[in-house]
């Protein structure tokens, strides 16, 4: 039920964003060309794969690179990185008091102007932390989602994301998907 919602939502979106873009298609911008860092949190959190308990106890704090290369004035890709954290509670293993999980993927993007509207997908990966030399190991898992930014001509931007990846399977541990919205605020060199 919870990925119908999603999933409509996504659509409604998308709808609204396309027609605006055909409507003012005149006023777009080009996608700026280089690198950028971001930072920011949000919910992106490991949740049980089977009865979606959440095991996150804390915000989410991350960071982000990516490289983007306009296709043309309205349409970009981007090669992306995207690595968050928190606090966390693991029941079968309460040793682990924190977690990490991230993204290595591509991104598509849509403008209209300074806006735009993305798509991505990729490896996520997600890990369980005892100390800084003991962690329960890097599962990886397929995943996609979707974003919505504003970036300016100096280079500023801001953009709400949000991700869910596939099942991570772990030996001593229950199956984890990670999923979430997170916020980022950044810069891109051009």
């Amino acid at each position: 039920m919870h990925n119908t919602i999603t999933h409509l939502s996504l659509l409604k979106l998308l709808f609204c964003f396309l027609l605006a873009f055909g409507i003012s298609r005149n006023l777009a911008a080009e996608p700026g060309k280089g690198p950028a860092l971001g930072f920011g949190s949000g919910s992106l959190k490991p949740i049980n794969a089977n009865h979606d308990t959440e095991y996150h106890s804390s915000s989410v704090y991350g960071g982000s690179f990516d490289y983007q290369w306009p296709l043309s004035s309205w349409l970009s890709t981007s090669l992306m990185v995207h690595e968050s954290g928190g606090e966390g509670t693991m029941p079968t293993k309460s040793e682990y008091k924190y977690y990490k999980s991230g993204i290595i993927g591509l991104q598509l993007k849509i403008w209209m102007g300074p806006l735009y509207l993305g798509v991505h997908g990729g490896q996520y990966y997600l890990t369980w932390i005892e100390s800084m030399s003991a962690y329960s190991g890097i599962q990886q898992a397929g995943g996609s989602g979707y974003s919505i930014g504003f970036e300016t001509s100096s280079g500023w931007f801001l953009a709400a994301f949000s991700d869910q990846s596939e099942t991570f399977s772990f030996d001593e541990m229950p199956d984890q998907r990670v999923e979430g919205n997170r916020v980022m605020l950044g810069y891109r060199w051009k």
